[in-house]
């Protein structure tokens, strides 16, 4: 099967702190910002079909973020990278964003009008030892979106 219509590893983190594992169909052409820092827009709703074999359809105004990863255990040892001078070949906003429940977490997202206007927006983890590929945040969820530095194309 082609990687792009493979089905996504997913982890969802709502905002009541309940965490759903599974996978998610490749809507509205993820894949292909799933490793940029393109802005997109996730559907309102999304069918995860979780690791025990059930579906469950999440609204994502309930969600904190979508992960998309590597793999379901994730990494508990792993520090994630921080700011830094030598920003990774892609061009975005290096951003710090704080959760509703502390969580901070970094990346790169797309600087565009998308950016201001959707509920939610791509971020790019800028280290490649990341579990996750992309991150979608959902803006009402966050207490802080810091611009720590700027990565334009050669």
């Amino acid at each position: 099967m082609d990687k792009k219509e493979s089905p996504l590893k997913t982890v969802i983190h709502l905002a009541d702190k309940t965490v759903l594992k599974g996978h998610l169909d490749n809507v509205n052409g993820i894949w292909s910002v799933h490793n940029s820092v393109e802005s997109g827009l996730l559907p309102e709703q999304v069918e995860l079909r979780l690791l025990n074999g059930g579906t469950v359809t999440v609204q994502l105004g309930q969600a904190k973020a979508v992960f998309f990863v590597n793999a379901f255990a994730g990494q508990p040892d792993y520090k994630e990278l921080r700011f830094f001078k030598n920003v990774p070949e892609f061009p975005g906003l290096w951003v710090r964003l704080r959760f509703a429940d502390q969580e901070v977490t970094e990346g790169l997202v797309q600087n565009s009008l998308r950016l201001l206007v959707h509920p939610g927006f791509f971020l790019k983890p800028p280290d490649p030892q990341s579990n996750n590929h992309m991150v979608y945040a959902l803006k009402k969820h966050l207490i802080s979106f810091e611009v720590l530095g700027l990565r334009t194309e050669f």
